[in-house]
């Protein structure tokens, strides 16, 4: 299926330029990965889901 392959892509190619570009590191092994925000020092998390699955939580 093309669509489940290029989003595939997509998502690693953003982790991939938050670790590289941003200094991410992987949580707990990846593919997660954390940053310090340089203005605040906040953390922030970045994480991916399913459209379909992320539409669920919020219509629950």
């Amino acid at each position: 299926n093309i669509m489940k392959f290029t989003e595939g892509g997509f998502r690693d190619w953003g982790y991939q330029v938050a670790r590289e570009e941003f200094g991410a590191k992987e949580l707990d092994g990846g593919p997660w990965c954390i940053l310090d925000n340089p203005e605040t020092g906040n953390q922030i998390t970045i994480k991916d889901v399913i459209a379909d699955a992320m539409l669920q939580q919020v219509l629950t």
